[in-house]
């Protein structure tokens, strides 16, 4: 079997994590809050301004005022989830408790344990229950997060965004937030309780629908389960290119 190097597992099992939504630009930032270098890709577009009045069914909130901005948590849970005409495209489970991370790759089956306290990064094999020691410096963390896609969204959509009421998303009370960017329709489903972007989707004349889901978040937790890695898995140096 030939041996991949650290840099082609790691693109393998974040391939989907970079795969591109569409034609706009990407800008990325870290935080630098917690010290754990979790970065996340948001779009950027010229939006139309709204004309229509704030429903009242959204009790007059305007989406400036519920989507909470330059929020930073350090200990949460999400299974991020891509689809297309609502078929599944990919997505990935990942835990944050302080600076552990521990990264689930749904379809190609593999995980990755980062430690910054201890310095230690490992990709996990289930088949074989190896676990191959990783620099943590070669992993790219370019993993969505509502926390930080939230802190990104710029003035311009915020203020264009015409209120549509409310929806249940996930089994979480939403906010419904719908702007325009030329043929770019965009809605946000924002949690009301926390003000953050559990749901988007993004419609374009012509195009496929894509929705892009924060399932299952949950804000709090250590998640020692999750963090401990596999019993008797075999610890293996990070391969070398010849």
């Amino acid at each position: 079997m030939k041996k991949l190097t650290v840099f082609g597992i790691i693109l393998l099992a974040f391939a989907m994590v970079l795969t591109a939504c569409g034609s706009s630009e990407e800008t990325t930032e870290t935080t630098e809050t917690t010290g754990v270098p979790v970065v996340v890709a948001t779009e950027t577009a010229e939006v139309t301004e709204a004309t229509e009045e704030t429903t009242a069914e959204s009790d007059d909130v305007f989406a400036n005022e519920a989507i909470v901005r330059d929020r930073v948590i350090d200990n949460y849970y999400y299974e991020y989830v891509m689809t297309q005409d609502d078929t599944r495209l990919g997505g990935f489970k990942l835990w944050v408790a302080e600076k552990k991370i521990k990264f689930e790759a749904i379809e190609e089956g593999q995980i990755i344990y980062l430690d910054y306290d201890k310095g230690e990064g490992y990709l996990y094999m289930p088949e074989g229950n190896i676990l191959m020691k990783v620099p943590l410096d070669t992993v790219s963390t370019e993993w969505e997060s509502p926390f930080l896609f939230a802190g990104e969204i710029e003035d311009g959509v915020l203020n264009s965004m015409k209120t549509k009421g409310s929806e249940e998303v996930d089994g979480k009370d939403c906010y419904v937030f719908e702007g325009t960017a030329g043929n770019v329709k965009s809605t946000y489903y924002v949690w009301k309780e926390e003000g953050l972007i559990i749901k988007m989707r993004i419609e374009t004349d012509g195009q496929p629908t894509y929705e892009y889901l924060f399932k299952d978040l949950t804000i709090g937790g250590t998640f020692e389960k999750e963090m401990t890695l596999p019993e008797g898995a075999q610890i293996i140096e990070t391969p070398t290119t010849p």
